[in-house]
């Protein structure tokens, strides 16, 4: 186990995601309160809970502390059940460890209480997203509800927080909860469209479905805002084509010649 005894307790905080990946029959009888094992969600908040106070017990050398925070949110999406833990402390170390504990152990749980009806049900894309307090800094991001107003004011508020690109993950297709185009249209003085038809062109290369795609790109004052795909690998595939046009975009928006951007282009081709 690290010594740690000589760095200074500080404000820490940390924020994991994951997703059960589940059929739309499945997430109607988990909206509807008709699973057999009964309320699937209650049981997974205070699983995830838990399992973030026991994180010291089940992964060797990490630091038991003090929690002062733990909470488990999870939301319905079209594809499944969306899982976000956010765990807080005032120590010398970091809980990062104790918010993936409870997202994996909530989306566990999940898949226990749903396995009788849905055997192929998939725990997928653990991560950490967000972490604040000590030496390394901030390391941000949100999840957002299937909401306009909530995604458009979460777009507002990491512009306001200094963003200069704020990138959008899903809630670009056709279902009724896909409104995150709606959202982004809010905020945005000028579209980009150049952008969203070069990453809806690299969506198709690979699947018909990518024509489905309703994603839009746009600036916000002196920031770029872009929908990319839900999934994982759509989103690689789609930064693939975004990173290298993103230095000139954010230099052109802060009113820069974009010349930097330009000479990076060339060096990179």
């Amino acid at each position: 186990m690290v010594d740690v005894s000589a760095k200074p307790a500080t404000d820490r905080r940390a924020t994991a995601r994951g997703k059960l990946m589940l059929s739309r029959e499945t997430l109607e009888l988990v909206r509807s309160g008709r699973t057999p094992k009964g309320d699937v969600l209650a049981a997974a908040r205070i699983a995830g809970i838990m399992a973030a106070k026991r994180t010291p017990d089940l992964v060797p050398l990490t630091h038991p502390l003090p929690l002062s925070h733990a909470s488990v949110d999870l939301v319905l999406a079209t594809d499944g059940i969306d899982i976000e833990a956010t765990v807080g402390t005032t120590a010398p170390t970091g809980v990062e460890m104790e918010a993936l504990m409870a997202v994996t152990i909530a989306g566990l749980t999940l898949y226990d209480m749903l396995k009788a009806v849905e055997r192929g049900a998939r725990l997928t894309d653990v991560r950490l997203v967000a972490k604040s307090g000590g030496r390394s800094g901030e390391y941000p991001s949100a999840l957002v509800a299937d909401d306009i107003a909530q995604v458009a004011n979460a777009i507002l508020d990491a512009i306001r927080a200094g963003a200069n690109v704020v990138l959008t993950s899903g809630g670009t297709g056709l279902s009724p909860n896909d409104v995150t185009p709606e959202a982004t249209r809010r905020v945005i003085d000028r579209e980009v469209p150049g952008i969203a038809e070069a990453l809806r062109a690299r969506a198709l290369a690979k699947t018909p479905h990518g024509m489905l795609s309703r994603g839009v790109a746009g600036a916000a004052g002196a920031a770029l805002v872009v929908n990319l795909p839900g999934s994982p690998r759509a989103v690689r595939e789609s930064l693939e084509i975004l990173l290298p046009v993103l230095p000139h975009a954010v230099e052109l928006l802060a009113g820069e010649t974009g010349e930097r951007g330009h000479a990076r282009g060339r060096a990179g081709s």
